[in-house]
């Protein structure tokens, strides 16, 4: 009872702090989903996307924004070889005209 009577007196009309209030969350089982229904696994090399071999109807590998253009190239195939889609496979690898 004692965290209830702490948390209590942060409520006040002329107090700084606001109350926490539960908000506009989503449901628990689509939380962190993208439109496509997968959740987003960042990847930094090809190892990573090995990992998604038996989670690729859950997950989708997002590559990191670090990550070269050629390991960029060698991710993408790898990941087509499995069978995982990657949110961003065209992001550095196409040449501007």
């Amino acid at each position: 009872m004692r965290f209830m009577l702490e948390y209590q007196q942060l409520d006040g009309e002329d107090n700084g702090q606001n109350l926490w209030t539960i908000g506009f969350g989503s449901n628990k089982k689509t939380r962190h989903m993208m439109p496509s229904g997968h959740k987003a696994f960042l990847v930094n090399n090809v190892r990573d996307v090995d990992l998604l071999l038996m989670h690729n109807k859950t997950f989708a590998a997002e590559i990191s924004h670090a990550v070269s253009s050629r390991k960029r190239i060698e991710i993408v195939s790898r990941a087509k070889e499995l069978g995982v889609k990657v949110t961003n496979p065209k992001a550095r690898v196409t040449t501007e005209v």
